[in-house]
């Protein structure tokens, strides 16, 4: 092993495991041949996991992800095609478009820009979109077509010398990022329970060459699904929500063991490459209900049509990790400059709903929008002709919101009762508002006054945002 070698073992221990896999196989490997493509190999999994951590950050807040779209417009033709059949050069120069925009708004609006990414240290951002990184990666990718073009012919002698420039440049990789990649923790929550004052997740750490993947305890502040892949960065109590273009399948009752990165779509199958699985490096299955409106959110989207409806449920596909559909993220503390020019039903609650109070948090993940203040008090399903609303208030407790037809829940999705109703006109809104308003304030720790026989809640008023007469003046 050469001294390059050992500093490459050194760094990929601290690596996300999907990158760290397959840059142990190349320090291990002998062949000089096998050597030369695990490096392009790790260049090409780093492209695409950068490109997925950029994106799945952007994706959060409409008016950033509208700011940076034209960055990977007019290359020629439509991202979405683009992206349909990926290869190296695919992901670097997404990763270089996603780049440009991240290092303009970490200037121009960098706090917004850094909550949606649930940090607050803007080196970890700046470092993996880089100016150096971007280079780095280019160049990976022009040595790849030219070597790959001259292969047949190629000595050994001139693969030795193509092996040793691929080593320099993830050394150079290495002192670009700076430290910073090996913070941003890859993780699979398990379970999920209170601890005092926050949320305390058991979750699979993908990091390091190992493919039996450790569990570790992560300290929240928010809610997450145990459906879903998220990277936290070190010190942080947030964790982003990442887009499901990359995938952990479960290899026995123990761990998490290997990492899929998206890579093509077909009419109806998707196929899925990993850098680590050697026995099967790649895989197909269906094509998820998401994709292809993932995809088209990618291009720029054409002019509203003045002539569509004003009460009309858009369906924006967004990105859901088991395969719904559902509308484009919507500001969660909007004022009124910001509100879509074409309001619609679903991001008319969305709006006001977070606008409960500054404290509520939102998470968007496909067709559902959840909203938190201590927990999940309200959930939106957006995937049906109406958007229906789930709130966590007892029956006994609902303030009478006339006109408004509410369903008891035994059990909602996570194991609390509570009461849903379908919004689908304009004037159900004030009424939505009333009872979310009503489970805000029981997540907050008030009594609600107990409901009459009819259903009328005694002494409430029901105004149209939380706050008369829905805030008893005791907590429990």
């Amino acid at each position: 092993m050469t001294n390059r070698d050992a500093e490459i073992e050194e760094w990929l221990t601290v690596l996300p495991y999907p990158l760290a896999a397959v840059l142990w196989r190349f320090v291990g490997e002998g062949d000089i041949r096998a050597r030369l493509e695990d490096s392009m190999y790790f260049f090409e999994a780093t492209a695409r996991y950068l490109s997925i951590l950029a994106l799945s950050g952007l994706i959060r807040d409409p008016e950033l992800f509208a700011a940076s779209r034209p960055s990977w417009q007019g290359t020629g033709r439509l991202p979405s095609d683009a992206m349909t059949r990926t290869t190296l050069g695919t992901w670097v120069r997404f990763h270089h478009d996603l780049a440009a925009p991240i290092r303009r708004l970490l200037h121009e609006q960098s706090s917004t820009l850094l909550d949606v990414f649930c940090i607050t240290d803007p080196d970890a951002l700046a470092a993996i979109t880089s100016r150096r990184v971007v280079r780095i990666l280019d160049e990976a990718a022009a040595h790849r077509n030219e070597w790959r073009g001259h292969d047949a012919g190629a000595t050994t002698a001139e693969r030795g010398r193509q092996v040793h420039a691929m080593v320099e440049l993830i050394m150079s990789l290495r002192d670009a990022l700076g430290g910073h990649l090996d913070r941003w923790d890859l993780i699979k929550p398990i379970s999920l329970r209170h601890g005092e004052g926050h949320l305390v997740a058991e979750a699979f750490v993908f990091d390091g060459p190992n493919p039996r993947i450790r569990t570790s305890e992560v300290v929240l502040e928010e809610w997450v699904r145990t459906d879903s892949l998220y990277a936290v960065l070190k010190g942080e109590r947030r964790a982003l929500p990442l887009l499901p273009l990359l995938a952990a399948i479960q290899s026995d009752e123990v761990a998490e063991s290997t990492v899929y990165f998206y890579d093509r779509m077909d009419r109806s199958t998707t196929r899925w490459l990993s850098y680590d699985a050697l026995d099967r490096p790649e895989r197909e299955t269906p094509t998820p209900d998401w994709l292809p409106g993932l995809l088209r959110e990618l291009d720029s989207p054409p002019p509203a049509d003045p002539s569509e409806p004003d009460n009309a449920t858009v369906a924006t596909p967004d990105v859901p990790p088991h395969g719904t559909q559902g509308e484009r993220r919507v500001d969660p503390r909007p004022t009124t400059a910001s509100r879509p020019a074409t309001r619609t039903i679903s991001s008319e609650l969305i709006a006001e709903i977070a606008a409960i109070d500054p404290s509520i948090r939102t998470t968007v993940l496909g067709g559902e929008v959840d909203f938190f203040g201590h927990q999940c008090f309200a959930r939106l399903d957006l995937t049906a002709r109406y958007p229906g609303l789930v709130v966590h208030v007892p029956i006994e407790r609902v303030p009478h919101v006339q006109g408004l037809l509410m369903v008891e829940v035994p059990v909602t999705r996570d194991d609390r009762p509570g009461l849903s109703a379908t919004i689908d006109e304009w004037s159900d809104i004030p009424r939505a508002i009333a009872l979310a308003g009503s489970a805000f304030a029981i997540d907050q720790g008030f009594d609600l006054p107990l409901a009459d026989s009819q259903g009328l809640t005694s002494g409430a008023g029901l105004p149209a945002t939380y706050g008369n007469g829905l805030w008893p003046a005791s907590r429990r």
